[in-house]
C-alpha cells in the first residue's frame, strides 16, 4: 500500500475522533510519554518570564531531580533543612495576592505537598529517617537517593512509559469503531496486564541504551522494535523477547521506509514549531499516531500472511473487524436478554409527590411504585451501558476480558439513581455529621495529642458535613448521571455553604471556627482549594457509594424503629442547637488562635 493512501485512511479515522485522539496525544505529552517536545515551547516562555522578572506561582516549583545532588551530596542534612525552614519562611513572606484571593503555599495538605516537593523535603525526611537508624549520613543520603530514584523508576516503568500502548489502543479502536470509550484510558490496569506492559517497554529501552553504544546501532534498532506498542496494545500479554522478536520481524527490510514515513511530517513539525507547538497537539501529533497505526495495520497484515514468527499472537480480530451479530448474542446474550424483556410500568405518584421524588429524589416511604422504579432503572442502566456494543458502535470488551465483579458494576448494583424515604435521609444526615465530627477530633487528636470536642455544638456531630452532603445528595439530584457536572457543581454548593457559613459565624459570635490564610487557594481565608476539593471527592463519595450504602440498610429496618430513632435524634439536635445559641462550643484547639498558628486548622465546625 502506498504511503498517500495509507494517510488518507488515517486523515479519515483522525477526523472521525478528532476530539478523543487530540486528548489523548496531550495527556501523553504532559506525562512526558511522548511528544514531549509539543510543550517546549511553552516551557520556554515560562522561563524567559521568569527571567524578566514577572512572578509566577508555577515557575516557584522547580522539579526536585536536580536538587538531590546539589544538597545532599555536596551538603549535610541537618544544613539543609535550616535551609528548608529558611525557604518555608521566605515562602510565607512572597504570597501573591489578587485582592482576597491568595496563592499562598504554607499551610495545610496540597501546601505540604507542593513545598515537600519543590525543596526536596521528602528526600529530607527519608535520609533524615534512615540517619537516625544506622548513624551515618553517607550511607543515609546514598539509601535515600536510592530509594527516591527506584520511586520515579517504577513510576515511569509502570505509568508513563506504557500510556503509549494506551494511546495506540485508543488509536486501533478508533479505525473501527464509532466510538472509543474514555475508560479505555484504563486498559491495561482492567485487564491486569499492566506490569507486563511495563516490563516488556523497559527491556526494549534497555536494548536500545546498549544498541546506542555502537556507531549507528541505536538508530537501527528505534525503528526495529518500533511496533512493540502496537503489538502491546493487541496483546499486553505477550512476553518482552517475543514482542521484541515479532517487531523485528515485522520491520526486516522495512526500517528505511518507517524512516521515511518520519521525514514526511517534518513539514507539519516546522509549522508547529513556528506556531510555538499550539498545530503540533491539535494536529500534527494525531496525525502522525493515526497515520503510523494505519501503517501497523498495513504490516501486521502482511507478518499474519507470511506466518512470521510469533504472528500468530495477535489475534484480537475484533480490532480490524466487527464483531458479526451471532458472536454478539453468544457473548452479551444476558443483556439481549434483559433488552428483549417488557419495560417494566412505574406507578406514578400524586402530583406534589412526584415533582418531589423527579427533582429531589425524596419519597415518603418505600412501596411497590419504588420496587418497580428500582426494577426499571437496572434495567435501563445495563441496556444503556452496552448500547454501543450491541449496535457494533464500540470494541466489544467481553471477547479479551470480563472482569467477575467490576468497580462499575459493584455501584450499579446499589442503584444510586434510587429514591431516598424522608427517614432515610434524616438518618444519613445524622451519620455524615457524625462522620465529620470524628474526623475533625481524630485528626486534631493524632496532629495535637489532645481530644477536643470539634464545632459549635456540643453534641458529638459537625452539621455542616451532614448539611452538605444532604444538599449534594438531593439539590444535585439531576445531576447524578453526569459525574463530571455533578463533581464541579458539587465544589461550588459546597464553596458557597462554607463561605456563608463562616460570614454567619463570625457575625453571629464574633469568632472564628476557622480560618484558611495561607492556605494554597484560599478567599478571604473562609475557603480554600484544599477543603473544597475534599468536598468535591467526598460529595461523589457519598452519592454513588455511602448514601447507597446506607440507604440500603435503612431499607432493611421495620418503620416502626425508624420513626422514633428519627425522632428522637431530631429533639436531641433541635436542643444542642437552641442551647448552643447562647453557650456555643468554644476553648483551646476549636476558637483560640494560638501564635503562628490559624483558628483552626480544618475545614468545618
Amino acid at each position: 500500500m502506498k504511503r498517500k493512501n495509507i494517510k488518507k485512511i488515517a486523515r479519515h479515522n483522525f477526523k472521525k475522533h478528532y476530539i478523543i485522539f487530540v486528548l489523548v496525544c496531550l495527556i501523553s505529552a504532559f506525562l512526558g510519554a511522548e511528544f514531549s517536545e509539543t510543550l517546549d515551547n511553552f516551557r520556554f516562555l515560562g522561563t524567559q518570564s521568569a527571567a524578566k522578572g514577572q512572578y509566577s506561582y508555577m515557575s516557584s516549583i522547580p522539579f526536585t531531580t536536580s536538587s538531590i545532588t546539589d544538597e545532599f551530596i555536596y551538603k549535610r542534612i541537618d544544613e539543609f533543612q535550616k535551609n528548608y525552614e529558611e525557604t518555608l519562611r521566605e515562602n510565607e513572606k512572597q504570597n501573591w495576592k489578587i485582592k482576597t484571593l491568595e496563592f499562598g503555599r504554607q499551610q495545610g495538605v496540597l501546601a505540604q505537598l507542593i513545598n515537600m516537593n519543590s525543596s526536596g523535603s521528602i528526600t529530607v525526611i527519608l535520609m533524615a529517617s534512615v540517619y537516625s537508624l544506622i548513624g551515618s549520613k553517607g550511607v543515609a543520603s546514598g539509601i535515600g537517593i536510592a530509594l527516591v530514584l527506584i520511586f520515579v523508576l517504577l513510576i515511569w516503568v509502570f505509568f508513563v512509559n506504557t500510556f503509549s500502548v494506551v494511546t495506540r489502543r485508543f488509536f486501533l479502536e478508533g479505525r473501527i469503531y464509532k466510538k472509543v470509550p474514555i475508560n479505555r484510558f484504563m486498559f491495561l490496569f482492567r485487564n491486569k496486564n499492566f506490569i507486563k506492559a511495563g516490563v516488556s517497554l523497559i527491556v526494549r529501552d534497555f536494548f536500545l541504551l546498549l544498541w546506542t553504544l555502537t556507531i549507528i546501532g541505536g538508530f537501527i534498532k528505534y525503528y526495529s522494535y518500533y511496533m512493540v506498542p502496537y503489538i502491546l496494545a493487541e496483546n499486553p500479554r505477550i512476553g518482552p523477547l517475543k514482542a521484541l522478536r515479532l517487531s523485528k520481524a515485522m520491520m526486516k527490510g522495512r526500517k528505511w521506509e518507517c524512516f521515511v514515513y518520519d521525514l514526511s511530517f517534518i513539514g507539519w513539525r516546522l509549522l508547529g514549531a513556528l506556531t510555538l507547538g499550539i498545530f503540533n497537539f491539535l494536529f500534527t501529533n494525531p496525525y502522525y499516531t493515526a497515520t503510523m497505526t494505519e501503517y501497523f495495520v498495513h504490516i501486521r497484515e502482511i507478518a499474519k500472511e507470511q506466518n512470521l514468527e510469533n504472528a500468530y499472537l495477535l489475534r484480537d480480530k475484533y480490532l480490524y473487524q466487527p464483531a458479526c451479530e451471532e458472536s454478539i448474542k453468544k457473548k452479551y446474550a444476558d443483556i439481549i436478554e434483559l433488552k428483549e424483556m417488557p419495560e417494566v410500568k412505574v406507578e406514578e405518584r400524586n402530583t406534589l409527590w412526584q415533582f418531589i421524588s423527579d427533582f429531589l429524589g425524596v419519597i415518603p416511604s418505600y412501596d411497590k411504585k419504588e420496587q418497580s422504579y428500582i426494577q426499571a432503572l437496572e434495567r435501563e442502566n445495563k441496556i444503556k451501558h452496552f448500547e454501543n456494543i450491541l449496535n457494533g458502535d464500540e470494541y466489544p470488551v467481553r471477547f479479551i476480558y470480563r472482569p467477575k465483579h467490576s468497580i462499575r458494576d459493584k455501584i450499579e448494583s446499589l442503584h444510586y439513581l434510587r429514591h431516598y424515604s424522608i427517614c432515610s435521609v434524616i438518618l444519613m444526615f445524622f451519620v455524615f455529621s457524625f462522620m465529620g465530627w470524628v474526623w475533625e477530633v481524630s485528626f486534631h487528636l493524632v496532629t495535637e495529642g489532645k481530644f477536643v470536642n470539634r464545632g459549635v455544638l456540643t453534641g458529638p456531630w459537625l452539621p455542616i458535613y451532614g448539611y452538605g452532603c444532604i444538599m449534594i445528595l438531593l439539590l444535585l439530584n439531576k445531576l447524578k448521571k453526569r459525574p463530571v457536572v455533578m463533581f464541579c457543581v458539587a465544589i461550588l454548593l459546597c464553596g458557597t455553604v462554607e463561605y456563608l457559613t463562616a460570614v454567619f459565624l463570625e457575625n453571629m459570635y464574633n469568632q472564628q471556627w476557622w480560618d484558611y490564610h495561607g492556605y494554597f487557594l484560599n478567599i478571604d481565608g473562609k475557603v480554600c482549594a484544599e477543603g473544597l476539593l475534599v468536598f468535591g471527592i467526598g460529595g461523589m463519595f457519598v452519592v454513588y457509594f455511602v448514601a447507597p450504602l446506607i440507604d440500603t440498610l435503612v431499607r432493611k429496618i421495620s418503620l416502626k424503629v425508624v420513626i422514633p430513632i428519627c425522632v428522637i435524634l431530631v429533639m436531641i439536635f433541635t436542643c444542642d442547637q437552641v442551647y448552643s445559641i447562647t453557650h456555643p462550643n468554644t476553648g483551646k484547639g476549636i476558637t483560640d488562635q494560638s501564635a503562628g498558628t490559624t483558628v483552626s486548622q480544618h475545614t468545618d465546625t
